[in-house]
């Protein structure tokens, strides 16, 4: 009976996580980090880990332009908005694409905190 249940567990989870992954942000702080992948379903999972252990968020957003709207106002310790924005920033010779927090007059919470975006993402 145990072996059926993790089997329909593990089921579950590929079923949910089936659908490609357009934005992936990662937030890289040595002991700990985070990481949002925004699918192409509308689905976010968001996983924040330190050391040994991981908490993993799961939701629906909806992005506008540069925008995104999580469905939750705060996750963990980490994410205390439920607005982030894209932005591209210069680092030498190099442009990256980085999702900030927003507070509710579009003002950046901690530049700081700040996720950079992977665009390799394979299809």
């Amino acid at each position: 009976m145990i072996l059926i249940s993790f089997a329909v567990v593990s089921l579950i989870l590929n079923i949910r996580d089936n659908s490609r992954v357009i934005i992936y942000a990662v937030y890289d702080g040595d002991f700990n980090g985070a990481w949002f992948e925004f699918r192409e379903d509308g689905t976010y999972k968001y996983v924040d880990h330190a050391g040994i252990g991981a908490d993993i968020t799961r939701g629906n957003y909806q992005i506008k332009d540069s925008i995104i709207t999580l469905d939750k106002n705060k996750i963990g310790n980490m994410i205390v908005s439920n607005t982030l924005i894209i932005r591209e920033e210069n680092y030498g010779n190099s442009k990256y694409k980085v999702l900030y927090q927003i507070n509710k007059n579009n003002i950046i919470i901690n530049r700081n905190f700040k996720f950079l975006i992977d665009n390799d993402l394979q299809d």
